[in-house]
């Protein structure tokens, strides 16, 4: 196998392995969290082999710039203290998640019966979420470093092997 069939061999594992770890379920401050929603992310990620200045380049990344800002969240968290994150993206994933709103007592409430009231508090469920991540921020789950990690310590010897069939070595002495 050549260096460049290598490479794309090792893009590809990555992608699923980060996908993977994406799916994975796992203690976020203390309790149990799985990051996959609708899974439009998970399904997005993709790598591209590009060739600059005579050099291979693996880049990752997502093949929908809409996902772009939102696996960037994901990968590496959001500070504390800054802007929420827009809230028509919350009322989004609180439809994926079946998210309902509970009261004072921690019971589910019941929903009111018109459109435009439920729409209200879905909206107003949002706001405070947007607010409270704003507030505290969000621990990122570094899908892609760790899927690059693993893939390249179990694929090292295969780059090396790759490389030796590309260069050829030579001895001018005289």
């Amino acid at each position: 196998m050549n260096l460049k069939e290598t490479v794309d061999l090792i893009g590809q594992e990555v992608v699923e392995a980060a996908q993977r770890n994406l799916g994975a379920t796992r203690k976020i401050n203390g309790k149990t969290r799985r990051r996959v929603a609708s899974g439009r992310l998970k399904d997005g990620l993709a790598f591209k082999n590009l060739t600059r200045n005579n050099k291979l380049v693996l880049q990752f990344g997502v093949n929908d710039e809409a996902l772009k800002q939102y696996a960037d969240v994901i990968e590496f968290g959001r500070r504390p203290n800054k802007k929420g994150p827009p809230v028509a993206g919350i009322i989004e994933w609180m439809n994926v998640k079946g998210i309902r709103p509970r009261g004072k007592s921690g019971g589910f409430i019941k929903l009111p019966e018109s459109a435009e009231a439920r729409a209200n508090l879905q909206r107003s469920i949002a706001w405070a979420i947007s607010r409270s991540i704003g507030i505290r921020g969000i621990v990122g789950i570094k899908y892609y470093t760790e899927a690059l990690q693993t893939v390249l310590e179990n694929r090292g010897d295969d780059i090396l092997k790759a490389m030796e069939k590309e260069i050829e070595t030579r001895l001018n002495l005289k």
